[in-house]
């Protein structure tokens, strides 16, 4: 019984740790897309008013887009 016992908790534990590592691996694998997608959130608002305010094809106001938010996100750190 009592080996029983001391054997689910290994199996427990051993299960857990490897849980733990492997979601730490897909971290740092999704982190980037992450940041993408939580660029891609801020510049939209800003394409969709230049290329509604000017006469400006969408690439080149998200090139304008990103070049503002990068230089701010520059300027402040």
């Amino acid at each position: 019984m009592n080996y029983k016992k001391i054997s689910n908790v290994l199996i427990s534990l051993i299960l857990i740790t490897t849980l733990i590592f492997f979601s730490y691996k897909l971290i740092l694998f999704y982190i980037p897309f992450l940041l993408a997608y939580i660029i891609s959130l801020l510049v939209e608002p800003m394409i969709k008013f230049f290329s509604k305010n000017t006469n400006l094809t969408r690439k080149t106001c998200s090139i304008i887009a990103l070049v503002l938010v990068f230089s701010i996100f520059r300027f402040n750190s």
